[in-house]
This record gives structure tokens, sequence and C-alpha cells, in this order.
């Protein structure tokens, strides 16, 4: 099944929560937490990923059409053709 941006995200949301659900569950607490940006570029990233060439397609629509509040959030930019994001 071939999701957007906007469902990855939610997806990979869903799955850090559950994460701390089961730290909790566990008797762990989180006590810090921090953001790192990774610069990719999106042929590097579906390349290193082995992305089959049908889901770059999509992949590659998906980030050339995303909602605004999708690309600030990643940084996505298309410079001739050349999709960087965080």
């Amino acid at each position: 099944m071939l999701r957007s941006v906007e469902t990855q995200l939610m997806c990979a949301i869903a799955l850090w929560m559950s994460g701390l659900a089961l730290l909790e569950m566990a008797g762990q607490t989180l006590d810090d937490e921090g953001v790192t940006k990774v610069y990719l570029e999106f042929d590097d990233w579906v390349k290193r990923s082995a992305t089959p060439q049908c889901e770059i397609d999509t992949l590659r629509r998906d980030f050339i059409e995303a909602a605004p509040e999708v690309v600030a959030a990643f940084n996505i930019r298309n410079v001739d053709g050349v999709i960087t994001f965080h």
C-alpha cells in the first residue's frame, strides 16, 4: 500500500507514541527529548533504501505536491528537479 507523506508522518508519530507508552508500562519515564535534522537528497535517499521505481514515482509526486505545512515541516525544496528535505 502506498501512503502519502502526511499519512507516513502520522504513522511515525503514532509509532513513537506507542513506544513511549511501552516505556511507561515498564516503569520508565522520558526525562529529555531532542530532534536532530538530517538533510537528505531525494534521489540518494530512495536509492540507498532500495525503493522500487513504481514507488519512487509516487513518492516524488507526493513530495512535489505536498501540502504547505508538510513542505514547511520537512523543509522540502525542489530546485531544478533536485528534491531535498530534512
